[in-house]
């Protein structure tokens, strides 16, 4: 009985082993595969033109408080981007796009909106959808855009994940990020 009983340990301690030892090999693989990701992710934001001028900018909408009433640090990050970009001649319209929460039937690009015009970029200048309301949705949207207002080269702006990830998406010639 001590033998039967000192194989069942053994036996859940190797179980245990093999267990731990899996779990740590899949945490070194998802770390080493975000590690790469990012990696990625910023060669490729580093080799976008600098300096580029385009007709617009497509401003992709981030996040905003739990209270629906202010936007969030993502999106004043990519809203700022967007007030530089203007406020330097290196684009002459911003399209907002996305903010559509789709879960209680109401939009959020006027607080994107409001944001660029606090900070300086004239109303007749921000065009902005009011349907999409995620990643395809709000290329859709500013396709459209860019067709009814003719725009010839456009500057799309996001955080840099989500940049790499609309990159795989927009197959639109002249536009960059």
């Amino acid at each position: 009985s001590l033998y039967r009983y000192m194989k069942r340990i053994r036996s859940e301690i190797k179980g245990f082993l093999l267990f731990t030892g899996i779990f740590i090999f899949v945490i070194l693989v998802d770390i080493m595969a975000v590690y790469l990701y990012c990696n990625l992710v910023r060669s490729f934001v580093s080799r976008q033109p600098e300096n580029l001028k385009g007709d617009a900018g497509i401003l992709f909408f981030g996040d905003y408080s739990e209270d629906g009433k202010i936007l969030g640090i993502d999106s004043k990050n990519r809203a700022g981007k967007a007030v530089t970009l203007y406020t330097t001649g290196r684009i002459k319209k911003v399209i907002c796009v996305g903010g559509y929460d789709y879960r209680y039937w109401k939009g959020k690009p006027h607080l994107m909106k409001n944001y660029l015009i606090e900070n300086k970029v004239a109303p007749k200048d921000i065009i902005y959808d009011s349907a999409s309301y995620n990643t395809i949705t709000n290329w859709w949207e500013a396709q459209k855009i860019i067709s009814r207002f003719n725009f010839d080269t456009v500057i799309v702006i996001s955080a840099p994940l989500h940049i790499y990830r609309i990159s795989g998406l927009i197959k639109l010639p002249n536009t960059y990020f």
